[in-house]
């Protein structure tokens, strides 16, 4: 009688189970670099419709006020505040006489002082203190009701600060704490319970779907960098000036072509907004680059002057840096590759 041979179990060698190991590792890799770029390409188009959003936003207030939202900063001068206080990165920037100053006249708090509305009522003129309205006289200005909506700013955009400043106890035009809405005059002053102004309310004019996208303005980072916190990271959340967040967790840099004076509706000729260099691009299409102001690049003699045609008809642009959060605002092009990934919208 025949008997079969007993069956034994084959086992993995150590060279088998290492490229099998390998061929998992790689596969895992592969997934997560398709799923990184799935996100990052996801997160890019919610920002470009974001980005068309506050266009459409921008779009409607001009329509209402005949300009378009000025520049907010940080003035450096008299009556600015400080980290923590509702008026800081929230004066009325003087706009630039040339390119070189036409660099930093960028504004992360514009988007949301004048499309959301998010300015106590001393700052806006709209929104009551207290709950109910006027029960508690000592509330800070910032705690109005309802939050959002503004009156209008006015002939110079700025709620009275440069035009018709609420005090002249040294404070420089344009500050936040200049603010005047509706003239209420020096005493009383719009901050109190006591002055009910009156004239339409208008906004927001912009309407955020997800709670992510706005953000506190806490400081300034020594490079220069917004430093921000989302709902629940902080205590007073609602005390902090506002920003409009990208995606990827960063303010949405705004500005506008220069005017002259303290008249917002009316542009400067001399400027254009082909000459910020943080809003070039990487690349150009075929006759669509033309000659701007240098920038301080080191691998073109003279600077890299490239600009945009589109960046030149433009009447405002929005910037947000991209996936890698990074930007080179000396540079069009640079060595490490921080811009090329930054996306840039203009409007007319």
């Amino acid at each position: 009688m025949l008997r079969r041979p007993a069956s034994r179990n084959r086992a993995f060698t150590v060279i088998e189970l290492l490229v099998t190991i390998a061929i998992i590792v790689t596969l895992i890799a592969l997934l997560v670099v398709a799923v990184d770029r799935a996100m990052r390409s996801g997160q890019e188009a919610q920002t470009q419709f974001l980005m068309g959003s506050i266009e459409q936003g921008l779009a409607q207030f001009r329509g209402d006020h005949g300009y378009l939202p000025p520049v907010l900063g940080r003035s450096g001068t008299s009556g600015s505040q400080s980290p923590g206080n509702a008026g800081y990165c929230r004066d009325v920037l003087a706009p630039p006489v040339n390119a070189a100053q036409q660099q930093s006249w960028l504004s992360i708090t514009s988007l949301a002082d004048y499309l959301l509305g998010y300015g106590p009522r001393s700052a806006d003129g709209y929104g009551a203190i207290g709950d109910p309205p006027y029960s508690n006289p000592n509330a800070p200005g910032a705690t109005e009701i309802p939050t959002l909506g503004l009156r209008t700013p006015g002939r110079d955009g700025a709620w009275g600060s440069i035009v018709n400043p609420r005090s002249t106890q040294g404070l420089s035009r344009g500050v936040f704490l200049a603010r005047n809405p509706g003239d209420a005059g020096i005493f009383p002053n719009a901050a109190g319970n006591a002055v009910q102004l009156e004239g339409r309310v208008y906004g927001p004019y912009l309407e955020l779907q997800d709670n992510r996208l706005l953000a506190a303005l806490t400081g300034i980072d020594s490079n220069g960098n917004p430093i921000v916190a989302f709902p629940g990271e902080i205590p007073d959340f609602d005390l902090y000036p506002k920003v409009i967040c990208d995606y990827w967790g960063l303010p949405i840099w705004y500005t506008r072509r220069p005017y002259i004076g303290t008249d917002p509706s009316t542009p400067n000729p001399g400027l254009n907004l082909g000459d910020v260099i943080a809003l070039r691009p990487w690349s150009f299409e075929e006759g669509q680059a033309i000659d701007g102001f240098a920038d301080a690049s080191t691998t073109v003699a003279g600077g890299d002057r490239s600009t945009g045609r589109d960046l030149v008809a433009a009447e405002y642009a929005l910037f947000s840096a991209g996936p890698d959060k990074s930007l080179n605002a000396a540079v069009r092009t640079d060595p490490e590759g921080y811009n090329e990934d930054n996306l840039v919208r203009v409007g007319k």
